[in-house]
C-alpha cells in the first residue's frame, strides 16, 4: 500500500480527504478524516488507525466519483429543477431523495419488480410482528391460527402464481385460478379473502402497491346451496353424553360447554376451567380466545353448571382436547350411537334451542355475532318449531343410576 501522502503545510491526505493525527488525554491517538462542511458545520470522522482512515478516504473518494459522473448525465432543466427542489426544502430537514420517495409513494405508480410470492412472504412477517390488525373493527394482534391459516391458503397460490409480477395478479386471473382448484363455496372464498387481505396490505397508503387495486374486491363466490344447519335431537345428545360419561369421562366438560352454552370448539382450546364463574353463573371468553378478539360473558344454565359440578375439568388445562383426540373420540361416537358427527353440532345445536326459547337477539349475544343475521339467515325456520324440544335439550342432567346406559339403548336399531 502507497505511503499517504502530504500537502504544502504536512498534513496527511489520501484520496482528496485531509487526514489529522490528534492524541486524546487518554494519550491515545487517532486519525480524524476531514469530511467538509455539511449544513454549515464542518465534519471529521475518527477512525483508530491511520490504514482505516484511508480506506475510509478511498471509498469515499469512490462514492464521489460515482455520483459526480451520474450528475454529469442530468440534463440543464434536470439540474435547475433540483436546484429548485433544493430551494424549496431549504429549512426542513428533508433531503431531495427523502421528498422523492414520499412523493412517489403518495403519487407515483408502484414498483412492478414484486413478485406475488415475494409480497406474500412480506405480507405474512408482517402479520406476525404487527400490534394491530388491518381492520380498525378487530382490534389487537393477529392470532398464531388466524397468521398460519392465511399463510397455507397463499402458500397454496404461490405454487402456481408465485412467479407472477405482484401488479399482474388481476381479478380474471384469481377468478381463474379460484374455478380451476374444483373449490366448493366456503374454500373458493376463504382462499379469496386471503388474497384480498394480502392486497388490502399492500394497497394501503404506507402500503408497496399503493394507489393500484385490490384483485379480490367486489369478487363473489360461486352461488352456495344454504340447507339448515345439521343438528341432534335433545334424546341424540342424551345418547352422545350418556356414552362421554361412561367412556371418556375427562371430555364430559368439553362437550357439556359445547352444547349448553355454545363455545366454538377452537375457543374450547383456549379457555381454562378458570374462565368459570358458577356464582354468577357465566363463562368469561377472554379476548385472547374468542375468535371476534371480543371478550364476552356466555350464561350457564342451570343444567351445564350440574354437568361441570359432577365432572369437573382439570385446572390450568384447557376444556378442549387436542384435535387428533378429537378425532378418534368422534370416530367412536359413531359407532356408539350410529350416527355422523356433522361439522359443529353442538353450537349448532345450542344455537337452535336457545333461540327456541330466548329469541335471535339473546342468543345472537351468547354465540358473540355481531348481529342476529346468521340466526335468521340459518336457524329461524328451524328454532319456531322447536320450543317443547328445546325444553327437553337443557334439562338434559348427568347420568343417574338408572340412566347410566340410556345411550347404549339409543344406539341399537329399532
Amino acid at each position: 500500500m502507497a505511503r499517504p501522502k502530504s500537502d504544502e503545510n504536512g498534513k496527511v491526505s489520501e484520496s482528496g480527504f485531509r487526514i489529522r493525527r490528534r492524541i486524546l488525554p487518554s494519550g491515545t491517538a487517532v486519525f480524524l478524516v476531514d469530511l467538509g462542511k455539511v449544513d454549515g458545520k464542518r465534519r471529521r470522522q475518527q477512525f483508530a488507525t491511520i490504514t482505516a482512515a484511508r480506506n475510509h478516504c478511498r471509498h469515499l473518494a469512490t462514492d464521489k466519483e460515482r455520483v459526480g459522473l451520474a450528475a454529469f448525465a442530468l440534463t440543464d432543466s434536470d439540474r435547475e429543477d433540483a436546484v429548485q427542489a433544493l430551494r424549496i426544502l431549504a429549512g426542513t430537514g428533508i433531503s431531495l431523495a427523502e421528498a422523492a420517495r414520499l412523493c412517489r409513494g403518495k403519487y407515483g405508480p408502484a414498483e412492478t419488480g414484486a413478485t406475488f410470492q415475494a409480497l406474500c412472504g412480506d405480507f405474512v412477517e408482517w402479520m406476525k410482528a404487527t400490534p394491530r390488525k388491518l381492520s380498525a373493527r378487530s382490534p389487537g394482534q393477529y392470532r398464531p391460527a388466524t397468521v398460519t391459516d392465511v399463510e397455507n391458503k397463499l402458500a397454496r397460490l404461490c405454487r402456481d402464481l408465485g412467479p407472477t409480477p405482484a401488479l399482474a395478479v388481476t381479478a380474471e386471473e384469481l377468478r381463474r385460478w379460484l374455478d380451476a382448484q374444483d373449490f366448493s363455496p366456503i374454500p373458493w372464498d376463504n382462499h379469496r379473502r386471503a388474497v384480498g387481505m394480502l392486497y388490502a396490505w399492500a394497497t394501503r397508503a404506507e402500503g408497496p402497491l399503493h394507489g393500484t387495486a385490490n384483485p379480490a374486491a367486489g369478487m363473489r363466490p360461486p352461488a352456495m346451496a344454504r340447507g339448515a344447519p345439521a343438528i341432534f335431537t335433545p334424546e341424540e345428545v342424551t345418547a352422545v353424553l350418556r356414552y362421554v360419561e361412561s367412556s371418556r369421562a375427562g371430555l364430559v366438560a368439553y362437550f357439556a360447554v359445547g352444547f349448553f352454552a355454545g363455545l366454538r370448539p377452537d375457543e374450547l382450546r383456549r379457555v381454562t376451567p378458570e374462565a368459570l364463574d358458577f356464582d354468577a353463573g357465566e363463562i368469561r371468553v377472554p379476548a385472547e380466545a374468542s375468535k371476534t378478539g371480543r371478550e364476552r360473558l356466555v350464561t350457564m344454565p342451570a343444567n351445564l353448571q350440574a354437568w361441570l359440578l359432577k365432572y369437573p375439568p382439570a385446572p390450568g388445562k384447557p376444556l378442549g382436547p387436542s384435535y387428533a383426540a378429537l378425532a378418534r373420540f368422534r370416530r367412536e361416537v359413531r359407532g356408539a350411537i350410529g350416527r355422523d358427527w356433522p361439522k359443529d353440532v353442538a353450537r349448532h345445536c345450542f344455537a337452535t334451542y336457545h333461540c327456541a326459547l330466548y329469541g335471535m337477539d339473546k342468543t345472537a349475544e351468547e354465540l358473540g355475532h355481531g348481529s342476529t343475521k346468521m340466526l335468521h339467515d340459518h336457524y329461524k325456520g328451524m328454532a319456531s318449531r322447536r320450543e317443547a324440544a328445546a325444553g327437553r335439550y337443557f334439562a338434559i342432567q348427568p347420568a343417574t343410576a338408572e340412566g347410566a346406559t340410556q345411550w347404549q339403548l339409543l344406539s341399537k336399531p329399532a
